[in-house]
C-alpha cells in the first residue's frame, strides 16, 4: 500500500473503534473513552508481519477485553475488495494495549 493508503486505512479503523466504544454500554469503556477524547486522541501506527499476526493479535486483544476491528479494503483503489489492511486496537488502558503490541515495531 501507499503511504496515502495506510494513512486512509489508519484513519478507517480510528473512526471504526471511536464508534465501537461510543455504542457500547459497559460503563468503564465509556469512561476510557472520555479520558481517550480529553488527552487528544492518541494513536500509535505499528507494523505486524502478516495476516496471520492481524488475526492472532485481533484474538489476543478481545481474550482480555480489549476493542479490536480489522479493516477489509472496498477494492477501488490500490487493493483487491475484502483485502485485510490494518487492525485497530482500543481505545482502552495503555498498560493492557502494551501488554499485546509492546513487541512490535513502530511504522
Amino acid at each position: 500500500m501507499s503511504k496515502g493508503k495506510i494513512a486512509a486505512q489508519c484513519a478507517h479503523a480510528a473512526v471504526i473503534c471511536f464508534q465501537k466504544a461510543q455504542c457500547s454500554a459497559n460503563k468503564e469503556t465509556q469512561e476510557i473513552l472520555e479520558l481517550w477524547l480529553a488527552s487528544g486522541q492518541p494513536k500509535i501506527v505499528l507494523r505486524v508481519g502478516s495476516y496471520n499476526d492481524l488475526i492472532s493479535l485481533q484474538d489476543e486483544a478481545e481474550n482480555v477485553g480489549i476493542l479490536a476491528t480489522i479493516v477489509y479494503d472496498a477494492g477501488h483503489t490500490q487493493l483487491n475488495a475484502g483485502t485485510a489492511t490494518v487492525l485497530g486496537i482500543g481505545p482502552d488502558k495503555n498498560n493492557k494495549i502494551d501488554k499485546l503490541v509492546s513487541h512490535l515495531n513502530l511504522l
